[in-house]
């Protein structure tokens, strides 16, 4: 497994598309138009894990001020259940850190609010439907900043002075 951020120009990038239509908008006519929002071309970084020369997984990073938002974190449905998508979320969040975020947002699908739970991410807002499938979501955070100041003050802390 090979975790990598692409630009558009790459065939991975179009590779990541063919998976994010599958797991989102596979059959409907303007799939394309649906996947590339105002988001897609404005700082975004895009990661794909790569796994025997064929993407698996993939997700987007895009920034908004200190907050970095996660989006179409898809995986291609034979390679589900197996780590990925923990795989794709950690890679962005390191992206996010990097970037220096002082949180990642999100929009989780209503199933899959215990995965982002146990990512560190906690419920923000009420339950909607996405206005693009219909599908009910819920908006989710995790801070960073906390986590940096907290790792900072341990190791001040265990100084000898």
């Amino acid at each position: 497994m090979k975790a990598q951020f692409v630009e558009f120009d790459s065939s991975l990038y179009e590779d990541a598309l063919r998976v994010r239509v599958e797991a989102f908008f596979e059959g409907m006519p303007n799939a394309l138009e649906l996947i590339q929002d105002k988001f897609e071309n404005t700082n975004s970084y895009f990661l794909v894990i790569v796994n025997n020369n064929k993407v698996v997984a993939t997700g987007r990073l895009h920034l908004s001020e200190f907050v970095g938002v996660v989006s179409q974190m898809a995986i291609s449905k034979n390679y589900q259940k197996q780590g990925y998508g923990s795989a794709v979320l950690k890679e962005l969040i390191v992206k996010a850190k990097s970037l220096n975020c002082a949180s990642v947002n999100l929009s989780a699908r209503e199933t899959a609010v215990l995965f982002y739970k146990k990512h560190g991410f906690v419920t923000v807002g009420k339950k909607y439907p996405s206005l693009k499938t219909g599908i009910r979501h819920i908006e989710m955070s995790r801070d960073l900043v906390w986590i940096s100041f907290y790792v900072c003050c341990v190791y001040f802390l265990s100084i000898e002075l």
